[in-house]
């Protein structure tokens, strides 16, 4: 079994990834989530919508994905050394992160069909069903763990630029700071634009500051529209 580690260049040390992992856990859920709910409820609208250009960059993607797995298999056979595996591993995924967020850019939102309350209500079906059997985390460690340790770091290199973590008095790792991929908030925020997306906060009840999430406003016939989605289920 090959363990993979992580060098740190302030403390000249080596940490093992799944101590990094388990840190970083709550925010890798949360990628994993909306990865999810963007590739089922978004994404599969270009199926009838492909014209030239988006033909074009779905081949870009192909041939990134191909030149990544090959850059894989002769790092760990030991042929290229490790910093130059680094930097070309770095740009094959900032360009990933580039064409799949000019995928976004291709989304027909005006067209007559597509309802953004619709998909929105149908999201939060599926999310209320699985968290009332207690199952919707467990979906999302499922999907994360099915990934194998190169399609871990590539899901994570996708949407976080960098991580800066400290360890507290018992050894443990805490979070500092998380930059994520410019390419990855534009996306957020093109989205969030539509009305397709929203985000965790914490609103205070009965005293008590609870998580929940704030999503753009609606008019009152967008309210209805949603609303009744939601009863139809």
């Amino acid at each position: 079994m090959k363990y993979m580690y992580y060098f740190c260049d302030n403390c000249n040390l080596y940490y093992n990834e799944d101590e990094i992992e388990d840190c970083l856990i709550n925010y890798i859920l949360d990628l994993v989530e909306y990865d999810f709910h963007v590739n089922k409820y978004f994404y599969p609208l270009l199926a009838e919508k492909k014209d030239n250009e988006t033909k074009e960059i779905e081949k870009e993607i192909k041939k990134l994905k191909e030149q990544k797995e090959r850059l894989m298999k002769v790092y760990v056979n030991g042929i290229l050394h490790e910093e130059d595996f680094a930097k070309d591993y770095e740009f094959i995924e900032k360009k990933l992160a580039e064409l799949e967020n000019k995928k976004i850019d291709f989304l027909n939102f005006e067209e007559e069909t597509y309802n953004p309350q619709h998909l929105l209500a149908e999201r939060d079906i599926e999310r209320e069903k699985l968290t009332e059997h207690q199952m919707y985390k467990d979906v999302l460690l499922k999907l994360w763990t099915m990934k194998s340790k190169e399609e871990k770091q590539s899901f994570i290199s996708k949407f976080i630029e960098t991580t800066t973590l400290k360890k507290d008095e018992d050894g443990n790792f805490d979070i500092d700071k998380i930059n994520f991929r410019s390419s990855f908030v534009e996306q957020i925020d093109k989205l969030y634009d539509k009305g397709v997306v929203d985000f965790p906060t914490m609103l205070e009840r009965d005293g008590k500051f609870e998580d929940t999430r704030i999503s753009v406003n609606m008019n009152n016939e967008q309210l209805q529209d949603y609303l009744g989605t939601l009863k139809k289920n």
